[in-house]
């Protein structure tokens, strides 16, 4: 029996496309409370969320309910819809604000914000916009810079309402 292996591409298949239909999506559930939750999908517990925190969890694609628990009690559910291979914020009780910021390095590889913070906004459930970190994640203060470079990076941060 002979096998054939062809590139996805003689398939008319892009490596973006496959991984949206095979891939799982990646929440991060951001809470803005000074309390614990759990993280229901489909009405299997999935994970928890610690006060003033972020969790990181993989939803497979497609439509799913999340429910965000406290002490037993449902505190909010929402229907939601993951593409595969993509990543989103979810905005426990719509308690944050998110801008994206950008950080300017000079040549001493010392940074500083730039003073024009786009507004994301404070939606519940939102599709993380492209940036190079995340909630929770620290942005250096300084990174190596060759003469002649001005190298920026980008973070979604955010603020309590």
């Amino acid at each position: 029996m002979l096998l054939v292996v062809l590139p996805l591409a003689v398939w008319g298949i892009s490596e973006a496309l496959l991984g949206s239909l095979v891939l799982p999506a990646t929440v991060y559930f951001d809470n803005g409370h000074d309390t614990l939750f759990e993280i229901m999908i489909d009405g299997e517990v999935e994970g928890q969320v610690a006060a003033l925190a972020v969790t990181q969890l993989e939803v497979s694609r497609g439509d799913h309910t999340i429910d965000v628990v406290r002490d037993s009690q449902v505190f909010e559910s929402l229907e939601v819809t993951c593409k595969g291979n993509q990543e989103y914020v979810y905005n426990i009780g719509g308690r944050y604000t998110y801008y994206i910021v950008t950080h300017v390095y000079s040549l001493s590889g010392v940074s500083w914000r730039d003073d024009e913070p786009r507004l994301v906004g404070s939606e519940t459930f939102f599709s993380m916009p492209q940036v190079n970190y995340r909630p929770g994640q620290e942005v250096p203060e300084s990174i190596k810079v060759t003469a002649g470079e001005r190298p920026t990076r980008t973070s979604l941060e955010r603020e309590i309402k």
